[in-house]
Formats: structure tokens, C-alpha cells, sequence
């Protein structure tokens, strides 16, 4: 007769994550563009902070700049 539901039931869903894993969905997508745009601004704000905020987080302006030059993709 087949396997009980809670069975197949996993089996479908251990598939399901495979494939959302393979294939990016809208999800993954708009996640991942939501990060950029939080990258983007913490880097745009970083470099506006003046020289004694940068000391209070160990930061030079160089490195505030560094930081602020980066493409929004990369970490």
C-alpha cells in the first residue's frame, strides 16, 4: 500500500529543500538584494562618522574609506 504519510511527507519536503537549495527562488533573491542595500548604507554611513567615532570602533578614516570602497556584493 505504500509508505505511512509522515514518511513520504518527509521524503517530499527533504526534496523540496534540495531543490529551493539548487534553484534561487523570489526568496533568495530579494533576501539577497536586501542585504546589499544594508551593506550599502552601513558603508555609506561608516565613512560619514567623524574621526572620534572612528577611534571609539577602532577604525581609522583609511580604514572607513577601505571599507566605503568595497562593492556592495562583497563582504
Amino acid at each position: 500500500m505504500g509508505e505511512p504519510r509522515g514518511v513520504l511527507g518527509g521524503r517530499l519536503a527533504v526534496m523540496a529543500a534540495m531543490v529551493d537549495r539548487a534553484i534561487p527562488g523570489p526568496q533568495l533573491v530579494l533576501a539577497a538584494i536586501g542585504r546589499w542595500g544594508a551593506r550599502l548604507a552601513e558603508r555609506e554611513h561608516l565613512v560619514g562618522l567623524d574621526r572620534r567615532l572612528l577611534r571609539d570602533v577602532g577604525l581609522t578614516r583609511a580604514d572607513a574609506v577601505r571599507e566605503a570602497s568595497k562593492p556592495f556584493w562583497r563582504r
